[in-house]
């Protein structure tokens, strides 16, 4: 009997056991499930701050007010991660374009920054396009309407007589960083474009804005996204500033901040290379075709408009940067550049070394073939006429007309417009060059 209700015993603590054992293991997997499905919380993402500068294109240089050195003071103040830019994605870091843009691309290259080129434009030419509709009756009917619209606009008739016409503003060339970021400015362009949006539509008289600031704006929306919880500035035409900023209001995720929010600037000096972009358009920070950059350097200082044509009329302080390109050129280049040669035998033509400028030009004879082919039709009939040039110039008359009829061949072997070839050789060929 005892061992019965041993035995009893041991079968109801197993039992007991095998519940507690159950009910535990029951519990454990309906604690696990509700773990599981419940979600966990989200940890809110830090948001992307971003500064939209509007700028003012070719007139840093002259304005007092508002400089090249501000722009770096601002980048420098606000230490961005990424520099969205105006400037076309297709011109990046290969062609030259707005000063103060590629300042932003060496600023973010110098810092490690992200920088994205932001630009964008129709196809065809707008302004043509406008130049030719202004001419029209059309024109004439609705630029009354916008008229009598603008009129009415409180917003620019109050701008208007604080300040004058946006063409006076432009023109004076003084007002500063702060007015052209502020309210008064953008809200003037603000509605200055709902005008003409109004009256002519999205079109050739705007230059496509709308459709312009769309664009522009994907592209910063992709910077944005790829970047999120980093510091964003935007450097772009004043125009475009109150278009950006409207639209970045509305996004989440973004705080928007504006240019007084980070006042005052410092008074830090330009690094060594932006100063020497600045003077000479050189940067090796930013190209990376050193060939196209020094070309491209050198077209202000002596193939600027009419410079070609004559070669006596460039002024000798651009003759001494142009010289100082030419040495930085003559050090970095490899051998056989049909660029530099041309541009030795130019600049030995301008300063009237004739015999130099010939021995630079036979070295650029034997590498014609070697011209990129977008610069052809400019750098072969200029090649000629200039050999005709230094050879009339040492009375080698015979060489002279060899070198222009030589030139005036290949224009029409490419069929180029007879005006152009009237205007490069005009009649050299008949009647002797002189200065």
């Amino acid at each position: 009997m005892d061992i019965f209700i041993k035995k009893q015993v041991i079968m109801k603590n197993d039992l007991l056991k095998s519940l507690f054992l159950f009910i535990f293991v029951g519990i454990s997997c309906m604690a696990s499930s509700q773990m599981v499905s419940k979600p966990l919380k989200q940890i809110p993402k830090a948001e992307t701050m971003v500064l939209c500068v509007g700028t003012i294109h070719h007139q840093h240089g002259s304005n007092p007010n508002y400089t090249y050195a501000d722009l770096y003071r601002m980048l420098k103040k606000y230490q961005p991660d990424v520099i969205c830019l105006e400037i076309p994605p297709s011109y990046f870091r290969t062609k030259p374009y707005l000063k103060e843009m590629t300042l932003g691309a060496i600023y973010g290259l110098e810092h490690g920054a992200k920088v994205y080129p932001i630009d964008w434009w129709s196809e065809g030419n707008p302004r043509a396009e406008r130049k030719e509709y202004m001419k029209t009756e059309d024109y004439e009917i609705k630029q009354k309407m916008l008229d009598s619209l603008s009129l009415s606009d409180s917003v620019m008739r109050r701008f208007e007589k604080v300040y004058g016409t946006i063409e006076q503003v432009f023109k004076e060339n003084t007002k500063g960083y702060r007015f052209f970021n502020g309210k008064d400015y953008n809200s003037y362009v603000k509605n200055m474009y709902g005008g003409l949006i109004t009256v002519f539509g999205d079109g050739c008289m705007n230059l496509y804005s709308e459709q312009r600031n769309e664009k522009m704006m994907e592209m910063i929306n992709t910077a944005i996204d790829s970047n999120q919880g980093k510091r964003v500035i935007i450097l772009t035409g004043a125009e475009h500033k109150y278009y950006f900023d409207n639209a970045l209001s509305d996004r989440k995720g973004v705080r928007l901040r504006q240019l007084t929010d980070f006042m005052p600037l410092g008074n830090e000096a330009m690094t060594q290379e932006m100063e020497q972009y600045l003077e000479l358009g050189l940067s090796d920070e930013y190209y990376t075709n050193k060939e196209i950059m020094y070309w491209s350097a050198l077209i202000p200082f002596f193939h600027g408009p009419n410079m070609d044509e004559n070669p006596y009329s460039i002024h000798a302080e651009a003759l001494k940067k142009a010289e100082k390109i030419i040495k930085k050129w003559e050090q970095s280049s490899a051998k056989n550049s049909v660029l530099l040669y041309f541009n030795q035998a130019w600049y030995h033509l301008c300063t009237k070394n004739y015999k130099t400028a010939i021995a630079f030009s036979d070295k650029t004879m034997k590498h014609l073939g070697d011209v990129p082919l977008e610069l052809q039709n400019f750098i072969i009939p200029f090649f000629w006429r200039n050999l005709g040039f230094c050879y009339d110039l040492q009375g080698k008359r015979k060489q002279a007309v060899r070198a222009y009829l030589k030139g005036i061949k290949y224009c029409k072997e490419k069929k180029m417009n007879t005006n152009n070839i009237e205007y490069i050789f005009k009649d050299y060929d008949k009647v002797a060059y002189h200065i």
